[in-house]
């Protein structure tokens, strides 16, 4: 038998540990002051989560690094 994922797994972002609770507050911050910017970059995401596609304000600029 299946089991379903409990809600805190389901919203997990593509972070490194302990970081996902600190970009979705920037996120909600950035949300609710209609920031035209907003800094992941040390945030060690390995995927830009799908929140921020919600931010229709935001300039988009991407730096990639690679290991």
């Amino acid at each position: 038998m299946a089991t379903k994922p409990d809600a805190e797994s389901q919203n997990k972002m593509a972070v490194g540990e302990g970081v996902g609770e600190a970009v979705e507050q920037l996120i909600n911050t950035a949300s609710a002051l209609g920031s035209t910017t907003i800094d992941l970059s040390k945030k060690r995401l390995t995927q830009v989560p799908p929140e921020v596609l919600s931010l229709q304000q935001l300039e988009v600029h991407f730096t990639v690094f690679y290991c």
